[in-house]
């Protein structure tokens, strides 16, 4: 059985059947029945989209952080491509949900070498932050 099951019934319960708590808990099962759904990357966020829709941010941090762990215990059995798509997720979250990364967004870069700096720079431009000037 693929992730492509459970992510498709959890998309027809949400999107069709105006149900976001059992698309959240088919998703939940998935991961539940099937560990190995931590690492593929797609699944992690397709589940990831519903609940930034959904508002809930605590669940989708953590979703990202147990799947970024999951993925570095996998080692090679998961693509680079496809963790970065992870962080990406994740960074993009904690630069447009989160001011914790704004202050300290130096730390990514540490983790995450590919992401151009010019990119976190806009961000606080257009959000505002003070410490952010030339």
């Amino acid at each position: 059985m693929t992730w492509h099951l459970f992510a498709s019934h959890a998309h027809m319960e949400f999107r069709n059947n105006k149900c976001p708590e059992v698309a959240a808990r088919v998703f939940e099962l998935g991961l539940t029945k099937h560990r190995s759904f931590l690492t593929c990357p797609s699944y992690v966020l397709a589940y990831s989209r519903l609940l930034l829709e959904r508002g809930e941010d605590d669940n989708l941090r953590s979703l990202l952080e147990r799947s970024i762990a999951a993925c570095e215990e996998a080692g090679e059995a998961v693509s680079k491509h496809g963790q970065n798509r992870l962080w990406d997720m994740l960074l993009e979250f904690e630069c447009l949900h989160s001011r914790l990364v704004l202050n300290s967004a130096h730390l990514f870069f540490k983790f995450i070498p590919h992401i151009n700096p010019l990119f976190i720079q806009g961000l606080r431009r257009s959000q505002g932050d003070s410490k952010c000037r030339d």
